[in-house]
């Protein structure tokens, strides 16, 4: 008989409803659940795992949504270096990594005009 499939290490509570509530535009609803989902994940899988520079990501770009350039900034940053460093330069998610980081320094710099 096959062993039974282990239970995830880590279940995420709240994923899909704050994409859901952040495409719907209530972005100050879907804030609160991404930064739980972020700390959660930090605290359980640790910054590396890829899970966690997903919720990283997805919690940038929320406050990039909202205008708050200052905070998202060095989470992109972060993202990009973990992507780097875990996966290499060229792997798809870096590049995303460095596109999405690309788009808030242009976004910082026409703010700042």
């Amino acid at each position: 008989h096959p062993a039974p499939p282990h239970p995830a290490p880590f279940a995420p509570r709240h994923p899909r409803p704050a994409t859901d509530r952040q495409a719907q535009g209530k972005s100050q609803e879907a804030e609160p659940l991404l930064r739980e989902d972020l700390e959660a994940r930090r605290g359980i899988l640790g910054d590396r795992h890829p899970g966690t520079m997903v919720a990283i990501g997805n919690y940038a770009m929320l406050l990039q949504e909202q205008g708050k350039l200052g905070e998202a900034g060095p989470l992109c940053k972060e993202v990009l270096d973990l992507r780097r460093e875990a996966l290499g330069d060229t792997h798809p998610g870096t590049l995303v990594a460095i596109s999405n980081y690309g788009r808030l320094l242009q976004q910082q710099v026409a703010s700042s005009k």
